[in-house]
């Protein structure tokens, strides 16, 4: 069950971005997506709230209802929060490895 929901997941999540906006898998549950070309914070705001309205709902998966829950951090990737809001998704900052 856990497999084909994180698939179903990922396909949901790339339903709420654009085609040049990167989707990644971290770890277990976690996916990070970076946003590509995007000019305001309510830019994200928006996609954050798009995705949010998406997994809203409970969903049905081998015969199972399950509620997905969502955390989400916004930060500029030049930012002074960028460090710690990767950190607290245990991605590493750039340039270190994994």
């Amino acid at each position: 069950m856990g497999d084909h929901l994180l698939q179903e997941v990922a396909v949901e999540i790339a339903a709420c971005v654009r085609s040049t906006d990167t989707i990644s898998r971290h770890g277990g549950d976690d996916f990070v997506i970076l946003l590509t070309e995007t000019a305001e914070r309510q830019d994200a705001i928006q996609v954050a709230e798009k995705l949010l309205a998406r997994f809203a709902e409970p969903r049905v998966n081998d015969d199972h209802e399950l509620r997905i829950n969502l955390s989400i951090g916004i930060s500029d990737p030049c930012g002074p929060r960028f460090r710690a809001l990767s950190a607290s998704a245990g991605i590493p900052p750039p340039g270190i490895p994994g």
